[in-house]
């Protein structure tokens, strides 16, 4: 989920596609996995090629 877009429709796309690959190992309570929320800001840098 987007909280608040870039602006621009193709770097939200690309920020959703690269966090979907992440991998997270979550922390436990009471032995077992905890269920949790994160808001992760995403930045791009943009160079001309």
């Amino acid at each position: 989920e987007i909280r608040k877009s870039s602006g621009h429709a193709i770097l939200d796309e690309a920020a959703v596609e690269s966090v979907r690959r992440w991998r997270f190992r979550p922390g436990l309570r009471g032995g077992r996995p905890a269920d949790a929320w994160v808001e992760v800001p995403v930045r791009f840098s943009l160079r001309d090629a």
